[in-house]
């Protein structure tokens, strides 16, 4: 399949190694969508914001990114009709029960603890790869 007809994943992750194991996790998981990497929150909004660009179906986004945070990110996209609804899976290796709250408060779809190994990270990104590929709809054509 055309990757062009795929929607588009954004990973907001400040971590290199992170994300080139959740990128390389999701092509062994037979997840073909392109994933368009961002290292900051403040270039993700502007990502986001920038009319010239297709929005993504999926928001990957870590929450402790240096500078402006993922829950800032999420802010952002809560404040916009735009990005309000895009599906947001938190992805971070933070444990704190506060950064759920407020996570799932800020409209987060899903949070979920990065495994420490690799492989864990893996068999972790292909289940909910295949669980997001096979369940998840986008909204309508022109919805926004």
């Amino acid at each position: 399949m055309n990757s062009e007809a795929l929607e588009m994943i954004l990973l907001v992750e400040d971590s290199q190694s992170d994300a080139i194991l959740t990128i390389r996790a999701l092509r062994q998981g037979l997840i073909a969508n392109p994933v368009e990497h961002i290292s900051d929150g403040k270039t993700a909004i502007q990502y986001l914001m920038d009319e010239s660009k297709r929005l993504p179906t999926l928001v990957m986004l870590d929450i402790k990114l240096n500078g402006h945070d993922g829950l800032w990110v999420l802010e952002q996209m809560q404040a916009q009709p735009a990005t309000r609804l895009i599906p947001v899976m938190v992805f971070t290796h933070s444990d704190q029960q506060e950064d759920r709250i407020r996570s799932f408060g800020l409209g987060a779809s899903v949070y979920v603890r990065k495994p420490v190994t690799a492989e864990t990270l893996q068999q972790n990104i292909k289940s909910l790869g295949l669980y997001w590929s096979l369940t998840s709809t986008p909204p309508p054509e022109g919805f926004f």
